[in-house]
């Protein structure tokens, strides 16, 4: 496996940095950083109505993931551990990156979601797959793109790692799963399997919602905290609504630690740099063991060691656990303090060799969300409203950071800048890059203002205020604090903006630190004063399209200006030309139709009035945006979707764009109708362009909706996220239905290649054709059955070669249904009670029950008499409570036949999360082929194959179940004398899949009346025509032999589609794919494997007898009795006169060697054989 397990799933695409250096494939990341990214996701966990996730909202810098409006459901498993997920885009693979900000370089892994809140869940009880039946299952349509749900359970934890949890818990979640249907893998597996259709996404910095007062932030407030007001300090600068002290600075424990780190962590990278410099080295293993696992000394060297001692303090427990009674308060100190005292002696006497830049900790920043509400107990203080844990936040906000080096420090700037569109898109990295790009301003350089933190015993524990903690142990060396408040003085504007921002660093022998950039978008809180003027440029902009822009002049230069003109430059503000705009009103001016130069690479306007005396440029920065050239297109693909009338063909234009099949060479349209009831899996497109594919199709009848995903063939999908694309049609009404059976495709008589092995019949019945079709094929003598629904069709008819007569027939006129077996509960028999040996009926044969518990208080069944049953009264109940099963059994008196149903009534009262009733088929052995069964927790009835859109009802369900072949099912339910809904599946593949049982449950579904579950009226039929007469038609499907050679390259097409050749594709006589020294053309001849070496015609002889003049010779193998084989002799090979002498005979059937005879001996010859076709 090549996966990372972060701990606490405490992920940051910064890691990729290292990981994909050191090898790693995939990194598990927690389920609701990647729903956060959505930007519905605030239409649920809405931070001004009912708000129920203890965590900041997601800050719309990181808002840039699809946006599903279904497939979200809310769990909260623990007070305090909740998250809104989305099912697929949550539980799906996706790819994620990181950019190097100095060289632009990209870095892939692929993320793998965990579910936090099924992770919680099966840390701590037998959770069962009911809230994955109910909220994810149902969403996982995509089978390029599958789900995966993956507990991460905290193992060492309380019942998560317990004998409960893996030796029962787990095997229970696995079979349960597999009896849904869900298929177990290993995480490596599925990313080996799916892992090249996951598409780009990001993922939210943060941890999973388990560790108290944290709960996912994506801030990882559990490990580090904001400077708090602290009296003792004299910090009581209160950063408005909170108890955070960004200036003076304020205290707190998991803010000081990383202190005496920084420092600590700027000696050891010190050291290293000087003492590889001087030629020595620093070995990994030896900083992880100093000692040998056996005492021994390893002979590490200072640096080595100062290392081994210094990441000691680094263990996450030390903030994670707070440090009260544990002395964590004094261990980062420790580590450091160690260190440094390791290394001093050697750093002092070779400080002028320092080229070590300053070591500075990540930028942090508060309020999270500014102008945005943020979350967390450092917002709660005082009394009334102060109490809030979720407040509304000023626009202005602090970058901070802690920063140290060796030689000193001589500057540490907060560099900002704006971004023009408000977005960071995750098809370019303009904003992941110092250098950056048009669509991003120039960076705003701001002085960080410095506070010396304290490192001596009483004055830190003075500031902690608290008896029991006492930094008895402190740093010699710590960093200091740096600040920097935004504001409209020193970045104008930047309300309402998305802001990049990063930190540089400059120590005194002018070695420079540069941190990564961070992202913030930064809401407008209204106290910005009188807003500046403003530019947006049209969607897309493209050398394809004109270029449109409307300019807002606010309150700026041109605030009462309506002749506005702007000057456009393409080519970098060199040359800029003048369009006049339309002034819409209200300071507002636009213009749509400015042409782009092809290939321009941005654009940069001004403004001006009319008479050209006022300008407003954007305080000299202009306005400006990256153009895309449509030849090299980025972004997301699009699908364009031209309707036409009805009964009309329809054109679909598909734009690959930048997404995951840009640049394929070929692509195809995977297509459905009507919410993927009827779907077409492979329609090839016309390329028109390299950015441009396109295919005209004509709906069938009935037709509303068309659905549709691509591919290029080759596995790589685009299926919009996993939302596909949808688009209504003009549907079009079926024309009248000619009488009886007709095959509608093909609609004559045909002839398909011999690479046809399967063909797929159509066709229609008119309404008096009822009950089931039956068709024949007498030249393959195969024959199926199919349902008689309009319009029908028979999948994958397997054509033999030759002239193929197929014959579909239908029962005509009326039919009847036809009793075979049944039985009710209100037949005297059961008068006195539910019985083994109970018929009341006929046809089936005996009852067996079986009870988990022989308390009948928590299992049991019984005759039941009520007049609220929906289904008849009395009726058959099974009961079962705490834990345990109630089951009823019934043999059918003989196996059910295809095109026999199967009738049953059932009714059910309520049902507990993760209890379950329902019915079932089952073969002798008592396995499961068909059932049908409600999960309590969830929403729908599932049935084998996946879900129903029936939802959960009391009111009584009849359910017919059809097997119209040996192997598949037609279930027909619905709700008494309700709307019927009709599912087709498969029964579950077992080695016995003869239907021979009938089973009803009731699992743990609750205690008392109200959770009883109730059947009655099963029977067993089939339709039989009334009176004679049937109806039919039938159609001559002629496939060719192979003998022909479709592409002309001396190979037929049998021999080519037998090795996986497209025998009308390119020549290929002349390619050696095992690279055997043989052709195609001489494997075909010899009729060998052209794809194993091991297979080639070798030509190696053995004389194996000698008797007078009769000599017998063995050629090796392979041979086979397709081909015709000759013995060749030549007195001389200087002439080489061949001649037959043995042979012509057919090679062995089994592929095994072939004796040759020669019966006029030579005195002297030369032996070889040759291969013919025959």
């Amino acid at each position: 496996s090549k996966g990372f397990f972060p701990t606490e799933m405490a992920f940051s695409p910064l890691l990729l940095d290292v990981l994909v250096d050191e090898g790693y494939e995939w990194v598990v990341v927690a389920s609701h950083h990647l729903s956060r990214t959505c930007p519905t996701y605030l239409n649920y966990a809405n931070p001004t109505g009912t708000y129920n996730v203890y965590s900041s909202p997601p800050n719309r810098a990181d808002r840039l993931g699809p946006a599903p409006e279904f497939g979200w459901w809310y769990g909260e498993p623990n007070p305090g551990n909740a998250a809104w997920n989305v099912s697929p885009f949550a539980y799906q693979l996706h790819r994620v990156k990181y950019v190097d900000p100095e060289t632009g370089q990209e870095k892939f892994m692929i993320a793998v979601p965990s579910d936090d809140v099924l992770s919680y869940r099966y840390g701590y009880a037998n959770e069962g797959i009911s809230k994955i039946q109910a909220y994810i299952a149902p969403f996982a349509t995509n089978p390029a793109r599958p789900v995966l749900v993956m507990p991460a359970t905290d193992g060492d934890n309380a019942w998560g790692g317990g004998y409960s949890s893996w030796m029962e818990a787990t095997p229970q979640f696995f079979a349960d799963s597999a009896n849904a249907g869900y298929h177990i893998c290993s995480v490596q597996d599925f990313v080996d399997q799916y892992g090249s259709n996951a598409t780009l996404a990001h993922v939210e910095d943060g941890a999973w919602i388990f560790p108290e007062m944290d709960y996912g932030s994506p801030y990882f407030l559990k490990w580090i905290e904001p400077p708090l007001v602290n009296e003792n300090a004299g910090a009581t600068n209160r950063y408005p609504g909170t108890r955070v002290d960004l200036e003076t600075p304020g205290f707190s424990r998991k803010f000081y630690n990383y202190a005496p780190l920084m420092a600590g962590a700027n000696w050891c990278l010190t050291a290293e740099q000087i003492w590889k410099d001087e030629g020595g080295t620093v070995e990994t293993w030896r900083i992880q063991a100093p000692y040998d696992w056996d005492g021994s000394w390893t002979g590490a060297n200072i640096v080595e060691l100062a290392w081994h001692i210094y990441l000691g303090g680094w263990d996450s427990g030390f903030n994670y656990y707070g440090g009260v009674g544990n002395d964590d308060e004094v261990k980062p100190s420790l580590a450091t303090r160690r260190a440094v005292e390791t290394l001093q002696d050697y750093l002092f006497a070779r400080t002028e060799l320092d080229l070590t830049p300053p070591t500075l900790l990540r930028p942090q920043r508060f309020p999270w969300n500014p102008g945005g509400y943020t979350f967390g107990w450092f917002n709660s203080y005082g009394s009334g409203t102060n109490l809030a844990y979720l407040k509304k936040m000023p626009s202005e906000f602090y970058i901070w950071t802690l920063a140290y080096d060796l030689s000193g420090i001589t500057s540490v700037t907060a560099k900002v800048r704006l971004d023009y569109d408000g977005v960071n898109p995750l098809s370019d990295n303009q904003n992941e890059t110092y250098a950056g790009g048009p669509d991003v301003g120039p960076w705003i350089e701001l002085p960080m203002e410095k506070r010396t933190l304290p490192k001596d015993r009483t004055t830190l524990n003075n500031l902690a205020d608290n008896p029991e903690i006492d930094f008895f142990i402190t740093s010699p060396e710590v960093a200091d604090y740096y600040f920097v408040r935004i504001c409209e003085s020193n970045v104008p504007g930047f309300r309402g903006k998305l802001l990049d921002y990063y930190i540089e660093a400059f120590d005194g022998r002018g070695n420079r630190a540069r941190s990564e950039i961070q992202h913030v978008f930064v809401e407008d809180d209204g106290q910005g004063g009188p807003p500046p003027s403003t530019a947006a440029f049209s969607e897309d902009p493209r050398d394809c399209a004109p270029l449109g822009i409307t300019y807002d002049a606010a309150s700026g230069p041109l605030s009462n200006t309506t002749q506005v003109v702007a000057w456009v430059s393409f080519d970098d503000g060199a040359a800029f030309t003048d369009y006049g705009m339309t002034y819409l009103g209200g300071g507002i001016s636009e213009v749509t139709n400015i042409t782009v130069p092809d290939n321009a690479p941005s654009a940069k306007v001004y403004f001006e009035n009319g008479g050209g005396t006022v300008r407003d440029d954007n305080q000299g920065q202009y306005w400006s945006t990256s153009i895309r050239d449509c030849d090299q297109p980025s972004g997301p693909s699009e699908v364009s979707f031209a309707n036409a009338p009805a009964c009309q063909p329809v054109e679909v234009t598909y734009y690959p764009n930048a997404g995951p099949l840009q640049g394929a060479t070929q692509i195809f349209m995977h297509l459905g109708y009507n919410g993927w009831e009827q779907v077409i899996p492979t329609q090839a497109m016309t390329r028109v362009s390299n950015n441009l594919w396109r295919i005209t199709l004509q709906p069938p009848t009935g037709a509303r909706q068309m659905d549709m995903a691509f591919n290029d063939g080759a596995g790589t999908w685009d299926n919009h996220d996993g939302q596909d694309w949808h688009f209504a049609l003009n549907e079009c009404p079926p024309p009248p239905l000619p009488a009886g059976v007709t095959i509608t495709n093909p609609p004559t008589d045909i002839t398909v290649t011999y690479e046809v092995s399967n063909y797929t019949l159509r066709g229609t019945v008119s309404d008096h054709v009822v009950g089931f079709l039956l068709w024949t094929n007498e030249l393959a003598g195969t024959s199926g059955i199919a349902s008689a629904v309009n319009p029908w069709t028979i999948w994958s008819l397997p054509p033999a070669v030759g002239t193929n007569r197929i014959t579909v027939v239908g029962t005509n006129a009326i039919e009847i249904a036809v009793t075979d077996a049944w039985d009710e509960a209100g037949q005297p028999v059961y008068g006195d009670g539910w019985e083994p040996n109970d018929n009341g009926g006929a046809g089936l044969g005996d009852w067996t029950f079986y009870t988990s518990s022989s308390d009948g208080d928590r299992n049991g069944r019984f005759i039941g008499a009520n007049d609220a049953l929906d289904i008849g009264s009395p009726a058959w109940g099974l009961y079962a409570n705490q834990g345990n099963l109630s089951e009823a059994k019934r043999w059918l008196a003989s196996p059910l036949e295809t095109g026999h149903t199967l009738h049953v009534q059932i009714d059910n009262g309520y049902i507990s999360d993760g209890g379950s009733i329902g019915i079932a088929l089952q073969n002798q052995a008592g396995e499961t082929l068909w059932e049908f069964y409600f999960t309590g927790g969830g929403q729908y009835y599932s049935i084998t194959g996946g879900a129903t859109d029936i939802t959960w009802t009391p009111g009584g369900l009849e359910i017919e179940v059809t097997l119209d072949s040996a192997t598949t099912y037609v279930s027909r339910i619905g709700p008494r004398g309700g709307t019927i809904q009709t599912n087709h599946g498969n029964l579950l593949g077992l080695a016995d899949m003869t239907v021979r049982l009938f089973r009803a449950w009731n699992y743990t579904a609750g205690a008392g009346s109200d959770y009883d579950f109730f059947f009655n009226d099963l029977k067993i039929t089939h339709r039989e025509p009334a009176s004679g007469g049937s109806t039919g038609d039938t159609v001559h499907i002629v496939r060719q032999d192979g003998s022909q050679d479709s592409n002309h390259d001396g190979i037929s097409d049998y021999w080519s589609v037998r090795f996986g050749y497209d025998p009308h594709g390119p020549d290929i006589s002349m390619n050696d794919d095992d690279a055997d020294g043989f052709n195609n053309l001489q494997e075909y001849i010899a009729d060998t494997h052209p794809r194993d070496a091991a297979a080639a015609f070798t030509n190696r002889l053995q004389i194996v007898g000698l008797n007078g003049d009769i000599l017998q010779i063995r050629l090796q193998g392979p041979t086979t009795n397709s081909r015709i084989y000759h013995l060749l002799a030549t007195p001389n090979l200087l002439h080489q006169d061949w001649q037959a002498e043995g042979g012509p005979c057919p090679g062995d059937d089994g592929g095994g060697p072939l004796t040759l005879t020669v019966s006029n001996l030579q005195s002297r010859g030369v032996y070889r054989a040759r291969v013919s076709l025959p």
